[in-house]
């Protein structure tokens, strides 16, 4: 099985098995969601999991064909020149005759584009909190080991703590007056950190 390889996953896994190997495998990725989602005029958001399994289900259907690495590589390559996110070429599509969302389309109940759903995504939650640079007797950077079970678990940084309370951490590090030397900003997955840094004057 080749997804007990390290780092292949059920795409890659897919793609390896049905375009070098000719193995009735499965793909799916944004291309063949939209592909798929079209054709048939799936309204469920795509990141649910019974539509995920759906698309699964309906790529390894059609891979169960003499030439399941062509058809993969076709369906992709549909999905990344014809069925394109905003301006798709229906009129050029070598499946238009049966997709689902063209006929809706042709009925005025909406754009073909309005496939596939997709979910907004909430806007990033902030984190700001201070961060405090204190020196030990050998001038060495105090650092904390992070909790268990929050995030960056077990990773060490410089202390933290809510915003407006630099100055009585530096006091119970053993550090003195802070000065604020600048904020640092760090993106991540549903969130912003913000960390105003403080320094031990």
């Amino acid at each position: 099985d080749l997804q007990k390889l390290p780092g292949v996953g059920r795409y890659t896994a897919g793609a390896v098995a049905s375009i070098a190997f000719g193995l009735r495998a499965p793909i799916v990725d944004g291309n063949v969601i939209r592909v798929l989602s079209r054709w048939c005029a799936v309204g469920a958001p795509t990141i649910t999991k019974p539509v995920v399994a759906w698309h699964w289900e309906a790529a390894a259907a059609m891979a169960d064909t003499d030439r399941p690495g062509d058809l993969n590589q076709a369906m992709m390559e549909l999905g990344a020149t014809v069925c394109t996110p905003k301006q798709p070429s229906c009129d050029s599509c070598p499946v238009a005759t049966w997709c689902l969302a063209r006929k809706a389309e042709a009925s005025g109940e909406g754009s073909v584009t309005r496939f596939p759903r997709i979910l907004k995504k909430a806007p990033p939650k902030k984190d700001e909190r201070d961060a405090v640079v204190v020196f030990d007797e050998d001038c060495a950077v105090v650092l904390e080991q992070r909790p268990d079970g929050g995030l960056l678990q077990g990773f060490w940084d410089v202390p933290e703590c809510e915003v407006g309370q630099a100055q009585e951490l530096s006091r119970r590090l053993g550090g003195g007056k802070v000065a604020r030397l600048g904020s640092v900003t760090h993106a991540l997955s549903g969130r912003v950190q913000v960390r105003n840094v403080y320094a031990c004057e």
